[in-house]
């Protein structure tokens, strides 16, 4: 009977073990195209939202003074253009609970206005154009971070969520402090998206 037992738990271990690690090719392939696409597309997104921001055309908004017009040269007129865009390179959970919060709500400590911790960064105008907060220039984090496509290794992919490692890179040489970082992908019903920072 224990011996039984004993063949039995090695048995599972070793099913648990091959679905968890077992990637075939075909979806390795698939992970690392659409996280080299994704990664690519998400220093653009990464700069508006946490680095310089977007080009301004130096025109305050009259009822936000502290509020400057994006150039439309940008691609970017509305909230509704820039969300659409964000979403094509992240989860819906991660804009929805972070990035769109951060950067058109901004993040309170209370209920009043007053304590705001930091104020959106996007706003629109009363005709729906897209402003952005004066500091992003110069309180915008100097992004320099970036990837080496080479190192990508697929750690898992269970039910549609994949992890892959990857080098990080920081004015194109190895960073020493991150090293290899794990990024998380998740396949949408339009497609893959990062569900992991990249900045």
């Amino acid at each position: 009977m224990k011996t039984k037992i004993i063949s039995f738990v090695l048995a599972l271990l070793m099913v648990l073990s091959l679905s968890s690690c077992g990637v075939s090719k075909a979806d390795k392939e698939e992970i690392i195209s659409a996280a080299k696409e994704l990664i690519t597309a998400s220093y653009e997104i990464n700069e508006i939202y946490f680095g310089k921001g977007l080009k301004t055309t130096g025109k305050e908004v009259l009822v936000h003074t502290e509020f400057e017009y994006v150039d439309e040269t940008t691609g970017y007129s509305s909230i509704a253009v820039l969300k659409e865009a964000t979403s094509k390179v992240y989860t819906e959970d991660y804009c929805n609970d972070y990035l769109y919060v951060m950067a058109f709500e901004g993040i309170k400590s209370s209920d009043d206005e007053e304590s705001a911790i930091s104020f959106p960064r996007f706003r629109e105008d009363t005709k729906g154009r897209l402003c952005q907060i004066k500091s992003a220039k110069e309180d915008g984090a100097d992004l320099k971070r970036t990837y080496d496509f080479d190192s990508i290794k697929v750690e898992s992919y269970v039910r549609g969520v994949a992890t892959i490692k990857i080098m990080s890179l920081v004015e194109g040489k190895a960073d020493e402090t991150t090293g290899e970082i794990t990024l998380k992908l998740v396949k949408q019903a339009d497609g893959w998206r990062l569900d992991s920072p990249t900045y």
